[in-house]
């Protein structure tokens, strides 16, 4: 039976790409929708006896209620079938990981843009609550298609799925959407919520996730993720590139890899905090993601509602990074010098807190110097810091490496001067030797 076979594909695709367990609810769900789909058929979604049934002694459904293999060995099973029906024949269940989370995703989207969901932000609790008992993947997949996407983001296959989400205007699903995957990005800051409770804080985050994606533009939220075709195409069709929303400032700053400045419009007042987005695997796409907003006419010196620009966002968040993977700090550092290139102006406190910063976070074990730099108020890097900026950048990376792998870079006579002056405050014997 074709029906049966494509419910049992969908499941073990489902539990082997889960990046999260599914229950029994959600999985039959989501496995009810095709893509091409305008709203869920009630008639096509499975029971967990049909589930069971079909799936046979592959899968079973564990006392939290999710459904999972039966044994780590049909995940190995699945993955090792071979890819030629002549070969085998299971190959309609095989699992490739890259090609199988690129259907989730489609399958998310597919999802997030049916009409069941063209009910827009809800602002009382009931219905809220009521959605998600109909909808029980609704979460999952509010959260985590862009996780399924993963380095593949930018695949043709999900880019008009995703314009489908990110309509000219703000379409209803859009905002649905926002305000689901907002709540689990707000419980990052440590409130804890019943979603039982009609009066407690969750509440308020209801109501401020609402008037938070109220506030913010399809660009705004397609840079925080990123989504850098989606920037480009959302630019193309007319969105605003230096547009500035009260809680996150522009799409440049919000591109930075931070999802906002939390500041709550309600009543109620929740904290002011920022939430940092430190997934290494889409940091390239950040990267790319803010050259498209720069290429666009971007001003990197507009500030945000904290009164600061997109430099210093990236300035005084970056050092945390250097004692992460090298990629995700090599990365990081083009975002800097990309703004730099820009024109991007900073205060002089500020340039020097980083760079001091990242010489602690690089050597925790060494007092390290203060980094001391011309007086003047303000500094553009295209008129001589620039160079300056690089060579301490590129100091940073060579303390600790051998002599083999060192390099003297191109600096001024007064840069190259404080590279030496900074050696000898590390007592770096070997790079006072080399250069």
């Amino acid at each position: 039976d074709m029906t049966v076979q494509e419910l049992v594909q969908k499941v073990l695709r489902w539990i082997a790409c889960g990046k999260a367990p599914l229950n029994s609810a959600q999985i039959a769900e989501i496995a009810s929708v095709e893509i091409g789909d305008t709203q869920i058929s009630a008639e096509a979604i499975a029971t967990d006896e049909e589930i069971l049934l079909s799936c046979s002694s592959l899968v079973r459904k564990n006392t939290n209620g999710d459904i999972e293999f039966s044994h780590f060995s049909v995940r190995e099973f699945l993955m090792g079938i071979p890819d030629d029906p002549k070969v085998s024949p299971f190959t309609r269940y095989r699992i490739d990981l890259k090609l199988d989370n690129l259907k989730c995703a489609a399958e998310c989207l597919q999802y997030l843009c049916l009409e069941d969901f063209a009910t827009g932000c809800l602002y009382d609790s009931a219905d809220y609550i009521e959605r998600r008992k109909q909808h029980p993947f609704l979460s999952y997949a509010s959260e985590l298609w862009v996780d399924h996407a993963g380095y593949e983001i930018c695949d043709a296959g999900l880019f008009n799925l995703m314009c489908s989400l990110f309509k000219p205007e703000k379409s209803l699903q859009f905002l649905s959407w926002c305000q689901e995957k907002s709540l689990p990005v707000l419980t990052q800051l440590g409130l804890d919520f019943d979603f039982e409770d009609e009066s407690g804080t969750w509440v308020q985050l209801l109501k401020f996730a609402s008037e938070y994606f109220s506030d913010v533009s399809r660009l705004h939220v397609a840079a925080s993720i990123p989504l850098p075709g989606v920037v480009s195409w959302l630019v193309e069709n007319g969105s605003d590139v230096n547009e500035q929303s009260r809680t996150v400032g522009t799409p440049l700053i919000s591109a930075i890899g931070q999802i906002g400045i939390i500041r709550s419009p309600v009543s109620e007042g929740l904290p002011l905090t920022k939430v940092l987005n430190k997934d290494v695997r889409r940091l390239e796409h950040r990267l790319n993601t803010i050259e498209v907003l720069l290429r666009a006419g971007a001003d990197p010196n507009i500030q945000g509602p904290d009164g600061t620009t997109a430099l210093q966002e990236m300035l005084m968040l970056e050092p945390e990074f250097i004692e992460s993977k090298q990629t995700f700090c090599e990365t990081s550092l083009k975002i800097i010098q990309v703004l730099c290139k820009a024109g991007a102006i900073c205060t002089k406190e500020v340039l020097e807190d980083y760079l001091s910063r990242a010489l602690l976070h690089k050597f925790p074990n060494k007092s390290g110097p203060k980094f001391e730099l011309l007086p003047d108020d303000k500094l553009h890097f295209q008129k001589g810091i620039a160079p300056l900026v690089d060579s301490m950048i590129g100091e940073i990376n060579g303390f600790g490496q051998t002599e083999g792998h060192m390099s003297r870079p191109q600096l001024s006579d007064e840069a190259y001067g404080r590279v030496i002056r900074e050696a000898a405050g590390l007592g770096e014997v070997e790079v006072l030797q080399k250069y």
